[in-house]
This record gives C-alpha cells, sequence and structure tokens, in this order.
C-alpha cells in the first residue's frame, strides 16, 4: 500500500510494479486500478479457499507447512470463540482453515480426475506457482503463473459457475496476450467447478 502522491510517482517514473491483477483492475477502471495500489489489500474468503486449492493441487508436499485444519469450534458461545482465538494464536503463523473448508477443496478437486487435457499438463508442468518477472516498454511486470513447460503455462481458476467464469476468461486471454505478446507459449486454462464432484474444464 501506498499513497496517492507516492502511485504517481512510481506511474511517471515508470517505477511502477504491474501484474495480472492490477491490469485487471485498470479494465474494471482507472479508480479500481488506483485503490488496487492506495487501499491494504485484505484476503477474502474466495481468495483464501483458492489459495487453498492452488496448494493441494499444485503443491501438495507444502500443505504441512502453510495450512493447519481448525477442530470444530462454537463461535456463537464465548468458550467456542475463546477456544478458535487460542488455536489461531498457537497456529503459528500458519494459515487457518476449517475442516469444512479442507472438505470442499477436495471436493472440487475431485473433478481433475475425469479431466484428461487437465490431468496432462499437470503431469507435464516442469514449473508450478512459477514467480516471473520481465520488462515490456520500459514497465516492470510480475506474476505468478499456476504451472507452465517450454510450450505452454495454464492457469487454474476456481469458479461456484463455469458460464460466468468462461466470460471473464475473455478479459484475461487479453491480459495474457499482452503478459506474454513476444512468445510463441499457448496459455491455458483449468477451471475447477465448486459443489460439483468430478467437474473440470479445460479451455485454451
Amino acid at each position: 500500500m501506498r499513497d496517492y502522491k507516492e502511485f504517481l510517482k512510481a506511474v511517471k517514473s515508470k517505477e511502477l510494479r504491474l501484474s495480472f491483477t492490477s491490469l485487471n483492475k485498470l479494465q474494471k477502471s482507472p479508480r479500481h486500478f488506483l485503490e488496487h495500489y492506495t487501499k491494504e489489500f485484505k484476503s477474502t474468503a474466495p481468495m483464501v479457499f483458492g489459495s487453498l486449492v492452488h496448494c493441494l493441487v499444485l503443491e501438495p508436499e507444502t500443505f504441512d507447512k502453510r495450512y493447519i485444519i481448525s477442530p470444530t469450534f462454537d463461535k456463537r458461545t464465548k468458550a467456542g470463540k475463546q477456544g478458535y482465538k487460542d488455536f489461531v494464536s498457537l497456529s503459528e503463523g500458519l494459515e487457518v482453515v476449517s475442516e469444512k473448508e479442507y472438505k470442499e477443496a477436495l471436493f472440487a478437486i475431485e473433478g481433475l480426475k475425469s479431466c484428461k487435457p487437465a490431468l496432462e499438463l499437470l503431469r507435464d508442468a516442469t514449473e508450478t506457482e512459477k514467480k516471473i518477472r520481465f520488462k515490456y516498454k520500459g514497465l516492470t511486470i510480475s506474476g505468478i503463473v499456476d504451472g507452465l513447460n517450454p510450450n505452454f503455462r495454464f492457469d487454474l481458476k476456481t469458479t461456484q459457475d463455469a458460464r460466468i467464469l468462461s466470460g471473464q476468461l475473455e478479459s484475461i486471454v487479453i491480459i495474457c496476450k499482452l503478459l506474454f505478446i513476444r512468445t510463441k507459449i499457448k496459455n491455458l486454462f483449468i477451471l475447477l467447478r465448486l459443489k460439483s464432484p468430478g467437474i473440470a474444464q479445460f479451455m485454451s
């Protein structure tokens, strides 16, 4: 987070680091773009859940280092609220997820088992959760690629309604073409539909 004057200075000097997220905000409006840099970032529940799914699919070996599953606490009671608070304080910086959230993530991932193209992408990826940074016309652009090899990059998305996300992917494709305009690498997408086991979609 930075103040407005710092933001303008960074824009004018081309020191501002762009990313897929910031470019997506800019597509919505200049105001969304400005607020992305000048307002404090707060994770939403869907963002936390999406990160959990990414971890379980792309880097399952890191789960125990990043997450801890919380016992069930009745947060309607004083004792339950205190119990949960104590558990979080003892989690030593790990992301706390409920057993319900963990099971829902596993439920969604079941969709991959019936989607052969998605399984092939995951199998053939030589790197996952790869941080990238490069210059484009003097601007620094950075991001994280969910999976890649010399021939493709893919992004893993979770959604309640694949029809809605399919529409949103049109803007994502535009941004990907901008980010990788000088390459012939294919940009592909794996869509996991939540609350529908056995359903995954593959898009290019």
